[in-house]
């Protein structure tokens, strides 16, 4: 019994210097860590935020991806997350932290972002290293790294191939909308924003642009509910054609959408991206107004632009579901 009470004491006390060699050696690293969790889109996120840190604070930067290993779930808790980043886009390549960074910087370093949506400077004032947890939801991470993004974020070429059939029906047709909406595990909960009202006044206005009877191609998780909800609300000679995405091969409709000149996006960041990636001139997106059902102070800071991709409009569905739309550069 005495044995091992000493046995226990020692035991910790060594844990607790091997964590003091450990802090002490990192606190002098100029370092970054950023976790990284999420799908497709949260990913690339984190990636550009990644690329904006090393640029304005001269970090090498790492990222953690334990969050796959020990949650790994979709919002509803239903669908397993896997990380995808650099099967996607070959020419990315990040460095992985080992337990040792990840532990040691959450621990000590931490930045816990509690306004995802605000861009601030004040964010990159320290020198390392530190741990960023949370979330970096604003076009001005994009904006800093676009060139390097844009180059490495090119679609793997078995993407390409696996896309190639849809994509002939794609360019075979003109005045074409690409329309992304999604539902799985945004149903019933505060990311669950938008209404068939939206993609109908979503459409019509693109219509302005693509001209008249344009052919549709909507991209979604639930086709049945598109089916059932959306296009009883369409002109009756629009040509439509669906995409049904799955779960673990999203990253197709997101190289496919990409491939769009008029794109209407839902409340996600899986679509934001493909919008933003399109090199398209003169391309016109429509994004929501609203992102979340909430009225959190804190992750609403920020939202009303920190998504706006240039020349996009962005619409706003009042409580008698009338359509109000703004350009992006007036907000």
């Amino acid at each position: 019994m005495v044995l091992n009470r000493f046995l226990s004491r020692l035991k910790k006390k060594s844990i607790r210097i091997q964590e003091y060699i450990l802090l002490s050696y990192y606190k002098r690293q100029k370092i970054a860590v950023i976790m990284i969790d999420g799908g497709l889109g949260s990913q690339i996120f984190k990636y550009a935020f990644g690329l904006t840190v090393e640029k304005k604070m001269g970090l090498k930067v790492y990222y953690d991806l334990s969050w796959f290993q020990n949650v790994g779930k979709s919002i509803d808790g239903k669908s397993n997350r896997v990380y995808q980043l650099e099967m996607v886009f070959p020419s990315v390549k990040l460095r992985h932290s080992n337990k040792n960074q990840t532990e040691i910087l959450k621990k000590y370093f931490l930045h816990q972002n509690a306004t995802p949506h605000l861009y601030s400077d004040l964010i990159f004032s320290g020198n390392g290293p530190v741990y960023f947890n949370g979330y970096y939801a604003n076009v001005k991470y994009f904006s800093y790294a676009e060139s390097t993004l844009r180059n490495r974020l090119n679609f793997a070429v078995f993407i390409k191939r696996a896309a190639g059939d849809f994509l002939n029906i794609i360019n075979k047709t003109e005045n074409n909308i690409a329309v992304h909406v999604r539902r799985g595990d945004y149903v019933n909960s505060m990311h669950d924003t938008l209404t068939p009202e939206y993609y109908k006044s979503a459409i019509n206005k693109l219509k302005e642009y693509a001209g008249v009877n344009p052919t549709l191609f909507f991209f979604s998780n639930d086709i049945p509910w598109v089916k059932e909800k959306i296009i009883p609300l369409l002109s009756c000679d629009t040509v439509s054609y669906f995409y049904n995405g799955t779960n673990d091969s999203g990253y197709i409709d997101m190289y496919l959408l990409s491939n769009f000149k008029y794109i209407v996006i839902s409340n996600s960041e899986f679509s934001w991206v493909p919008a933003w990636l399109s090199e398209i001139s003169e391309k016109k997106i429509i994004l929501p107004k609203k992102w979340f059902n909430t009225n959190d102070a804190l992750l609403l800071s920020g939202i009303e632009t920190a998504l706006n991709i240039e020349g996009s409009l962005i619409l706003e569905m009042d409580g008698n579901e009338s359509a109000n739309f703004y350009n992006s550069s007036n907000i």
